[in-house]
This record gives C-alpha cells, structure tokens and sequence, in this order.
C-alpha cells in the first residue's frame, strides 16, 4: 500500500513537471530578457551620468573664464575711469592757469 501510494505520488509528480517544464522554460527566457534588459537600463544610467558629469565639468571650466573676463572687464572699467578722472582734472587745472 506504501509503495502503492509511493508510485502515485511519484507519477503525479512526473505529470505535473511534464506540464510545468515548458512553462519553467519559458519563464527562464523571460527572466533573461528581463536581465538582459536590466543591465542595458544600468549601462545607459552610468554612461548618462559620466556623460553629465563631463558637461559639468566642461561648463564649470567655461564660467571660470567668463568670471575671469569679467573681473578683467571691470579692472580695465575701473582704470579707465581713473584716468577719465585724472584728465579731467589735468584739463580744470589747464584752464585755470589760461
């Protein structure tokens, strides 16, 4: 009777992996897919960030040259002034003594 029951469960078994095994098969493609498609999304994520990592670093290097020309425009800006000033005065100081 043990060995009855031994044999029935061992066939059910068998049957249901009959059954199964296509659906197993198939689901290991899909997971493979899904993998496949995992890595891509990763790899597409470091690439993007290392590619907006370099843009910023370009775009840091850009406003440290405009910062500098800037700083040099309103150097010159200020010394220009100071000589308009100094003419003017050379200028008061010239008519005065006419």
């Amino acid at each position: 009777m043990f060995k009855a029951r031994r044999k029935a469960a061992l066939r059910s078994r068998w049957t249901a992996f009959r059954y199964l095994k296509p659906e197993k098969d198939e689901l290991k493609k899909e997971l493979a897919k899904i993998d496949e498609a995992r890595q891509s999304l990763e790899a597409f994520r470091a690439s993007s960030a290392a590619l907006f990592e370099e843009r910023n670093a370009k775009l840091a290097v850009k406003e440290a040259e405009i910062n500098a020309t800037l700083a040099r425009a309103q150097e010159e800006k200020k010394q220009t002034e100071q000589l308009l000033k100094k003419n003017e005065e050379i200028v008061k100081r010239a008519k005065s003594d006419d």
